[in-house]
């Protein structure tokens, strides 16, 4: 396949750096995020303006924690950080830890109109700790995502690009940008700070 990209965090450019090394998949470029994420990524590919989408050669959209909707691709796939349907939206390790949950993960779905709502590829859980915090469950995140990635892209393989809107599809339940206890911020913004002086290098 020949995959465009749409991200550049640090998350995005391990998952990139895996495609390949372990595919023969082709990565035709990245669209960059619109934002700052909040630990941005080394891209080593070619970055793509959104202007120019349409016209760079490729036959399948691959989100990786992309802060736009996507739009005029007729295969693209979304790796959500959260497990579908129960986790949508965004912040989801804020909220898995708020809420005492025991297990998060990622999952691999289709890109509809409706946000993480499309027919879901694959999922992958790890557990969650008592002592958790944002940043291990990052740190979890980025030494399961990279193969998760890999192996969701032979499924689609195997499946067909024609065949997977027949995956399992569900209501999401999302969680938006905003919905930080207003207590908890504080520790919120220091939490993206240490990220950032961790991960950008």
């Amino acid at each position: 396949m020949r995959i465009l990209v749409y991200g550049s965090t640090y998350l995005t450019q391990l998952c990139c750096e895996h495609i390949e090394r372990e595919t023969d998949h082709i990565l035709v470029g990245y669209v960059p995020n619109q934002n700052r994420p909040t630990v941005a990524g080394k891209m080593r590919l070619q970055p793509i303006p959104q202007e120019a989408v349409l016209s760079t050669k490729h036959n399948v959209g691959l989100s990786i924690q992309y802060d736009a909707r996507i739009r005029n691709e007729r295969y693209a796939f979304n790796v959500h950080t959260g497990l579908l349907p129960e986790w949508g939206g965004q912040d989801i390790l804020y909220h898995t830890l708020k809420q005492n949950i025991g297990e998060q993960g990622a999952t691999f779905h289709v890109v509809t109109e409706q946000f993480d709502a499309g027919p879901i590829v694959s999922r992958i859980s790890y557990p969650v700790l008592y002592d958790d915090t944002v940043i291990t469950l990052y740190q979890r995140l980025a030494v399961i995502l990279p193969a998760f990635v890999v192996s969701s892209l032979h499924l689609v393989e195997m499946i067909g690009l024609d065949r997977v809107d027949q995956c399992a599809s569900f209501v999401p339940t999302l969680y938006r940008r905003g919905m930080v206890d207003k207590d908890d911020l504080p520790e919120y913004a220091a939490t993206r700070k240490e990220l950032r002086r961790r991960y950008e290098r």
